[in-house]
């Protein structure tokens, strides 16, 4: 498998702690599964090869000084396939323009690429 870089956007604490909850119901209804290990709950917004991670660095940079906290809500639960489970994020027009934004130079940018929050995969 290739491996690539991903952009993502953190979520804050509230969402941190809502994600953990859901984790442990999860985990309590013995759904078989992992989380990624330090690495906190966030929105999955694009990929890049691994060759493009000063692209990704600038845009960092640039997402930093044009973009603010963004106000989000969940739509519900999606599966990639039966390995991995997340939570959909409504979009609203602060997390379109970030995802278009962030979009532009990914490998993603001419497929459909479904943003998503991991909570398990397999």
């Amino acid at each position: 498998m290739d491996k690539k870089l991903y952009l993502v956007a953190e979520l804050d604490n509230n969402f941190q702690n809502k994600f953990n909850d859901l984790y442990q119901i999860i985990l309590e209804n013995e759904i078989i599964g992992i989380q990624t290990k330090d690495i906190p709950y966030h929105i999955t917004l694009c990929s890049f090869q691994i060759d493009d991670k000063n692209i990704v660095l600038n845009l960092m940079d640039e997402i930093k000084g044009q973009f603010n906290k963004i106000n989000i809500a969940f739509s519900g639960f999606g599966l990639f396939g039966l390995n991995v489970l997340y939570l959909n994020p409504c979009f609203n027009k602060n997390l379109m323009e970030l995802y278009n934004f962030a979009n532009k130079n990914s490998l993603d940018r001419d497929n459909e690429f479904a943003t998503h929050a991991t909570l398990l995969y397999r």
